[in-house]
Parts: C-alpha cells; structure tokens; sequence
C-alpha cells in the first residue's frame, strides 16, 4: 500500500511539475538527435524528429491523469444516478420476499408533506441518522439534487425514471418466467433439467433471470451475486452459442451445460482437510 501510494505521489508531482526532471521542449523537434539512443542527456533516447522522448512522457503524464480523473468522476456521477434510479424501480409499493408481504403506502408522499402532518397532529417522527451519512450513495446524490433539476432530472423526471425501470423489470421478469415453463424439462428439490435449444436464442438478460430462478429452486436460501450472476450466465451463453460444454458452481449450485441441456444441482460439498 505505500508503494502504491508512493509511486501516485510521484505520477501527480511528475503531472504538476514536469519542468522539474527535464529540461527539453517536448515539441522542439532536433533533426540532427534523431533516434539517439538512451544515454545521460536523453534518458529514453529521442524519437524520430528529434524530440527527447522522457520529456514527452513526463509532460504527458498530466493529460493521462486528467483524463483518468474525468473519466473517473463521470463513471461516479453516471453510477449514482443509473443505481438510484434503479433503486426507485426496485422499491415497489407491494413486494414480496418468501413468505412476507411488503407494503409501502406512502411512497407517493414527499417526506416533508409527511412531517408536516406529523407535526399538525403532536405526533413525534423518527429521523434516520443514515439519511445524513455521506458514505451512503442516496445521500450523496441529494446534495447534487440541484445541479440534476437544472438538467431536467428533478424529482418528477427520476420518479418517472424509476417508473418506466420498474415497468421495464416487470415485463423482463414476466418474460423469464415464461422462458423458465417453457424450458424445464425436469424440475425437482435436488436436479433442474432446461432445454438448451430453448434458450440458446434467448437474449442474456432473459437466460440471466432463468438461470437465477432455476438457482434459487435448487438452493432457495443462496445469495445471489450481481456480478458473478452476470458472470456465469454469460458463460453458459458463450457454451450454448458454440455449441459446447460449460461446468461451474454458483451460491453452491452446479450448473453444467452439455448435451443439450442445463442442469442444475446442489454443488459437493467442498473438502476440507482436517489438522
């Protein structure tokens, strides 16, 4: 880590202060030093118009850095804004997890619209120290709530935002579950057979939402992973398209593509070795 930290230190100084370690133009071209070799004067030797090459590099480093932090800070911005917007669409008035039934009857209502009424009627309300906490994305994305409304993305446009997200989710999940009927071909606590013919065509959103559904009927207790989710369904995509074989283990469920067919089913228990 403080290598790490050690070599920015240095990239960032080399960015601000290029002048410090080299004395040449990076644009002055010197027919007469082309292609010189490294020595003391040109340390990475010069290129093919004469320019000192650890000049270029040096003075270059600040506009490498400057893109990297642009580039960086957009993905920031764009990431908080798409992953709350994704937030709204998952937050639905009636949701349901496993046996339990989640209502939300006031989600229509500003939180200020409730204080008030709160207040009107002597009846204390309890703030959540989160909401303050800047760690946490929601908040961070409030304190740029102006500058988004100055852009056309107020609360009404990200309310409609997360609508038409959270209608889009539905129809993907209607159509997965459709997918799933269609191409299960053994379906017990222990094994899930689906035809592959089936969903080699399938988009990679629609065969993603399947196979996680197929996981969570082997193992209803797993853990689903966005990210190794993704993984693995693309996968099994590439096995199918190719017309290959493809085995992996996801939250603890084998999931092996072969023969046309994909089967599911609780993974071996790991070894351990014993001391």
């Amino acid at each position: 880590m403080a290598i790490a930290a050690a070599i920015v230190v240095v990239l960032v100084l080399l960015a601000l202060f290029p002048s410090i370690v080299t004395q040449y133009d990076p644009l002055t071209m010197s027919p007469r030093n082309r292609l010189l070799p490294p020595s003391v004067e040109h340390i990475f030797g010069t290129d093919e118009i004469g320019r000192d090459v650890f000049s270029r590099i040096a003075h270059g480093t600040r506009y490498s850095l400057g893109m990297s932090f642009v580039v960086v800070l957009a993905a920031g911005i764009l990431g908080t804004i798409v992953g709350s917007v994704a937030g709204l669409a998952g937050m639905a008035r009636v949701a349901r997890c496993a046996d339990i039934t989640l209502l939300r009857p006031l989600l229509d209502f500003r939180k200020e619209a409730l204080e008030a009424v709160c207040a009107r009627a002597d009846q204390p309300f309890f703030r959540d120290p989160s909401n303050e906490d800047e760690t946490f994305a929601r908040v961070r994305l409030r304190r740029l709530s102006p500058m988004l409304a100055a852009q056309g993305l107020g609360r009404d446009a990200l309310l409609r935002l997360g609508s038409r997200a959270a209608r889009a989710d539905a129809a993907l999940a209607h159509c997965a579950a459709q997918m799933l009927t269609r191409a299960l071909q053994r379906n017990e606590t222990s094994c899930i057979e689906l035809d592959a013919a089936m969903l080699c065509e399938a988009p990679l959103e629609i065969l993603q939402r399947v196979l996680a559904s197929a996981i969570l009927r082997v193992a209803p207790a797993a853990v689903l992973r966005l990210e190794r989710l993704e993984r693995a369904s693309a996968r099994v995509a590439a096995a199918l398209a190719a017309h290959g074989s493809v085995r992996m283990t996801l939250a603890d469920v084998s999931i092996e593509a072969n023969g046309g067919r994909i089967r599911l089913r609780p993974a071996p228990p790991r070894r351990s070795s014993l001391t």
